[in-house]
């Protein structure tokens, strides 16, 4: 891991390697696999360099932004949006680790820290594809429209929040997501998209602490943090992820789009949010407000499958957030079995009903079997 080079926009040629467009000097600052192979400096594994810090000369497209925010105690994401927002140029903010965006106490401090600031983003050397991190402009008009729309007030307290719930019925996470329609060509659009998923999805404490308790005991040790970037899938099954209430994740995620929203692409010159997308992202803050967006309190979301009796018995989800096993399971096999053309009301009635009768009959037989 490492950051980019402070001079890097100067030096023209290092190591008797020229730096291009498509080369770019960094500083490492710490090795996790000394055996990695540099290709700009002749195929030469990292451990012939010495020890660190040291600087080579890397591919742009061979560097993967990291995210510090998981790796630095109490700080959260929304230190990281408070920072952006007030400022004419912004840096990229990585979020390509997947996983919890806060601090290992979860949700509960996040607008505590909204007033810190945050110091320039690492990168890691890897084969990912994406380019370095840099500073993004800003579209004013693009600002005023969204601030407009949205409103300027994110501090805590200025909405009256309604602690009944008003349905168990929940907005899907996947549409939330898929109500914002983004460019495909800006370059922003899946960091965007990443840095709203940590901030709406929260691993469970219990879980994190029980999944760091065993990397703990790993030779080497392993946190959290590693095991999420290296292994998230993993990860992911044997933790749980929860969606903060209302009145910690409505402040948030305005001002993440607050932040993200006016950014240009640096190629398009265009920003993220158009107009049509503040008014979307105006109404996914009002889901918000009015919890059908967060777990509803006391309904259990995840089953356990079994223990990883391999990894110390942790245990195994299954997600039943969403409307996937609905539409697939159901939703999807309705139409061919209902009839085509001159059927009347009772016809279509009677199809339901053998319809859902054999399909209850083998999820029965199915959950007997397990």
């Amino acid at each position: 891991m490492g950051h980019l080079a402070p001079d890097v926009l100067e030096v023209r040629k290092f190591d008797n390697i020229n730096i291009t467009p498509t080369r770019t000097l960094v500083t490492i600052s710490e090795v996790r696999v000394p055996g990695a192979v540099v290709t700009t400096h002749n195929r030469r594994a990292l451990n012939t360099f010495g020890d660190a810090p040291f600087s080579l000369v890397c591919l742009r497209n061979h560097l993967r932004s990291y995210n510090p925010i998981t790796s630095v105690p109490g700080t959260s994401l929304a230190t990281v949006v408070s920072s952006l927002s007030d400022t004419t140029a912004v840096p990229l903010l990585p979020t390509d680790v997947g996983g919890d965006p806060n601090s290992s106490e979860g949700t509960g401090n996040l607008l505590a820290s909204m007033d810190s600031t945050i110091e320039e983003p690492e990168v890691a050397d890897s084969a990912s594809g994406e380019e370095s991190p840099r500073l993004m402009e800003v579209d004013e008009n693009s600002r005023r429209f969204g601030a407009e729309t949205l409103g300027i007030d994110t501090e805590e307290g200025v909405c009256d929040w309604e602690t009944s719930i008003r349905s168990r019925v929940l907005k899907d996470l996947f549409h939330v997501f898929n109500m914002l329609r983004l460019s495909t060509m800006h370059a922003l659009r899946k960091e965007f998209a990443r840095a709203l998923r940590d901030v709406l999805l929260v691993p469970d404490q219990e879980d994190r602490m029980r999944i760091s308790a065993w990397g703990a005991a790993q030779n080497p040790p392993l946190t959290f943090e590693q095991l999420l970037f290296t292994k998230p899938a993993w990860v992911l099954r044997r933790c749980r992820r929860i969606i903060p209430p209302p009145e910690e994740l409505y402040p948030l995620v305005k001002k993440l789009f607050y932040a993200y929203g006016p950014l240009k692409d640096a190629k398009t010159q265009l920003p993220l949010f158009n107009a049509q997308n503040w008014k979307t992202a105006k109404q996914i803050l009002e889901l918000i407000r009015q919890g059908f967006v967060s777990d509803a309190p006391g309904i259990p979301l995840y089953s356990v499958l079994g223990l990883d009796h391999k990894s110390g018995n942790l245990p195994i989800y299954r997600c039943s957030r969403g409307t996937n096993f609905t539409e697939g399971g159901v939703h999807t096999h309705l139409r061919s079995r209902l009839p085509t053309s001159g059927a009347s009301i009772r016809h279509v009635n009677a199809c339901l009903r053998d319809f859902v009768l054999q399909h209850n009959l083998r999820v029965c037989h199915f959950s007997a079997c397990i």
